[in-house]
């Protein structure tokens, strides 16, 4: 009786096993690289992923400038060239949600230098401000919550059809 308790014990704790346990490792999902700074020429480059799970890539809001694609450990990234003389920032978010795991990668890419006026009389054309010629991307926010891709009407922060 005391021999059937003990094998029953056994079974119960070890289970049926053929003796070999497999220790399965808990989720996990780390960039190696969390921050990517860049003059403004035009940029490739890959983040590796230490991960043992699948996961997706999102922006935290729509980024005209960039193009980006995950795989198993890597994220793939392609920056356009900065026209602009501001410096302009994306941030990336790698999920997995069924394991409620992230990590963020946050991406600068500097401004075009501005050209030298070869010392002219020091004062800005049209008595000062910041006017630039370069097109800006609409400000105005879509239904869904997204930024508008459009170019915005020159003289405003908007497009031509969020202008108000």
């Amino acid at each position: 009786m005391k021999r059937n308790l003990l094998l029953l014990f056994l079974i119960l704790t070890y289970g049926c096993s053929s003796g070999e346990q497999t220790i399965q490792e808990p989720p996990y999902l780390k960039l190696l690289n969390k921050n990517i700074s860049t003059s403004y020429l035009e940029y490739n480059t890959e983040v590796k992923v230490m991960s043992n799970i699948n996961f997706e890539i999102e922006p935290k809001e729509y980024y005209y400038w960039i193009d980006y694609d995950n795989t198993e450990n890597e994220i793939s990234i392609k920056l356009n060239e900065n026209y602009s003389e501001n410096k302009r920032e994306c941030i990336l978010i790698a999920t997995n949600e069924v394991y409620n795991l992230s990590d963020t990668l946050t991406i600068l890419q500097l401004g075009r230098p501005a050209p030298s006026t070869g010392g002219g009389s020091g004062g800005s054309v049209g008595g000062g401000g910041s006017t630039s010629t370069t097109s800006k991307q609409c400000a105005a926010r879509t239904k869904k919550g997204t930024r508008c891709k459009r170019t915005a009407s020159k003289g405003s922060i908007y497009c031509w059809q969020h202008k108000k």
